[in-house]
């Protein structure tokens, strides 16, 4: 309730405006696009749909009644909440109808002990965005028969099925705890576990049967675009990603990619800049994009691409050229992609603090609504 308090008593826009600003509506989401390539002066921009592109149908969280989980939630706040529909339907309409490039979607692990993996197994990875209260979901809830029929496994024998790896990408966000997003020796343990079972399910599909037939037509886009793999890795843990790539064989690593999601930084101005910031942070820990995860990103030349937000950066360009220099000092053959977030508290603020940045860029990151804001 002190979340709540806080985002309508200082911000009168409400939570849902300040957390993902500048929607794009479905029936106009075309142009939409349209335009940002034009601001970017980049037509061969890949497209990315934040979310499975499903801002009003993509699980969020459970709705708890009377301690248990009843529902799962979509990515709504109070006067707009609205039920999560499977994750397999979204990409449908994502690649079928908004024909974007590619879609972003966000693993959780449940504890080992849960029910939940008592009756999957090794396949306990599920798809939603916030970490939800595991102990409130039980047998025979509501919640419990849609993260089963939710799986990451599923999701990703849909992908197939459906031949969307032949020309589209999959991004997959490790979400972890707080603990697992700094880079201490402390660290490992935690994230060797995400690691180790979410490898589990990814390893059937990091072989021969599913290499990477990305079909992008325009010339412009780079030969290291055009080969990658249909099946990427992104977290904001730069040590759950380093324990994954570790724990894969050699052979099996030029079928997956892997970006670092870029928090936000403690440049920005105050008051308003920095409480937009923080307020990120109410779907989950976000770590501050710090020298030290900087320096990892320049040094793991694996690490092929950056996703940012401007929303928590006042300079995110000077920020995002330093690194990028960091980068080729480390290796001049393996510089950074970047894949920026469209949305900020306005398109304003998104152009003025995006302004002449080409540097590398290679895809941009969209929510898409279906219906009015």
């Amino acid at each position: 309730m002190k979340q709540i308090f806080l985002c309508f008593s200082i911000l009168l826009g409400g939570c849902t405006d300040l957390i993902s600003p500048s929607r794009m509506l479905e029936d106009n989401l075309q142009q939409d696009i349209a335009d940002r390539k034009v601001f970017f002066k980049k037509p061969e921009l890949s497209v990315i749909g934040h979310g499975a592109a499903a801002f009003r149908d993509y699980p969020m969280n459970i709705v708890k009644v009377r301690g248990r989980a009843a529902a799962v939630r979509s990515n709504n706040w109070l006067l707009q909440a609205a039920y999560a529909s499977a994750v397999k339907d979204s990409l449908e309409r994502a690649f079928n109808r908004y024909q974007l490039d590619a879609v972003e979607i966000d693993i959780q692990l449940p504890p080992a002990d849960h029910s939940l993996c008592k009756a999957t197994g090794d396949d306990c990875a599920f798809i939603m965005h916030d970490t939800p209260q595991w102990e409130a979901i039980q047998k025979d809830d509501v919640a419990y028969d849609y993260l089963l029929k939710n799986r990451l496994s599923q999701v990703l024998e849909a992908f197939v099925n459906a031949g969307f790896h032949h020309d589209k990408t999959l991004y997959l966000e490790l979400k972890t705890s707080a603990a697992c997003q700094v880079i201490r020796p402390e660290a490992e343990l935690q994230c060797d576990s995400v690691a180790s079972r979410v490898r589990k399910v990814i390893q059937p599909y990091l072989v021969p049967r599913y290499v990477a037939q990305t079909k992008i037509a325009q010339p412009e886009v780079t030969d290291i675009e055009r080969k990658r793999p249909w099946l990427q890795i992104v977290s904001f843990s730069p040590s759950a990603m380093a324990s994954l790539y570790a724990q894969l064989p050699e052979s099996q690593r030029q079928y997956v990619g892997f970006s670092l999601v870029a928090g936000f930084t403690e440049d920005a101005s105050w008051p308003m800049s920095l409480l937009r910031a923080r307020l990120s942070q109410l779907k989950g820990p976000v770590p501050v994009f710090d020298e030290q995860i900087q320096d990892f990103v320049a040094a793991n030349v694996w690490i092929e691409r950056v996703w940012f937000s401007p929303k928590g950066m006042s300079e995110p360009v000077t920020i995002m050229r330093n690194l990028q220099q960091r980068r080729l000092e480390q290796d001049a053959l393996s510089p950074l992609g970047f894949s920026v977030s469209v949305y900020d508290t306005s398109l304003a603020s998104f152009e003025k603090k995006m302004a002449g940045f080409d540097d590398n860029l290679l895809s941009f990151m969209v929510d898409v609504d279906r219906a009015s804001k």
